[in-house]
């Protein structure tokens, strides 16, 4: 875990240092001490932002920019990016994003290799007006059993997915440490 956090300072220390490492030149559209930006990024976080789409809103993101700056610049020099509760906070901000990462990425890949057949629906249906839980017509009910049906197969292939990485990996649990004894 601590090598995750020295790995993922390193890279963003990194990243800071080669964007500063820019000296001014004809490419530098604003300049913050160190820090330096070109038109293009400028023009890329702005796009991305929700700052008006105008001359004000360009203002308005540029003042806030150069003191988003400043305020960053100040909190390393004070080494509050070395405090341990901001380390934690980054190693939970990278975990949840690689976790929505990697399941969107598989139930995509995973989305790709499910089909449902007329035959299911229809077996879905019947079953439904059995319950008394149909709520129209075979006809008018397809689309929203095909996309359930669908939903469940996903989830159940992603599922399947996972107890294999789970049997292909050495997973140690002491109950009694955690109090589950």
């Amino acid at each position: 875990m601590r090598n995750h956090i020295v790995f993922w300072l390193i890279l963003f220390g990194l990243i800071f240092t080669i964007g500063c490492a820019k000296g001014p030149s004809e490419t530098t559209a604003v300049r913050v001490n160190e820090f330096v930006m070109s038109a293009d990024e400028f023009q890329e976080q702005f796009d991305n932002s929700d700052y008006p789409a105008n001359k004000e809103g360009k203002e308005k993101f540029l003042k806030d920019l150069i003191s988003r700056k400043l305020l960053l610049q100040e909190a390393e020099q004070m080494g509050l990016d070395k405090e341990p509760e901001f380390l934690k906070e980054v190693e939970r901000f990278w975990e949840k994003t690689l976790l929505k990462n990697i399941i969107y990425r598989k139930s995509k890949e995973l989305a790709g290799e499910v089909s449902v057949y007329e035959d299911e629906i229809r077996a879905q249906y019947e079953k439904m007006v059995d319950k008394g839980a149909a709520e129209g017509s075979y006809e008018e009910m397809y689309d929203q059993i095909k996309w359930q049906l669908l939903r469940q197969k996903q989830e159940a292939a992603f599922n399947e997915w996972l107890k294999g990485l789970r049997e292909n990996s050495e997973v140690e649990v002491n109950k009694q440490l955690l109090g589950l004894d």
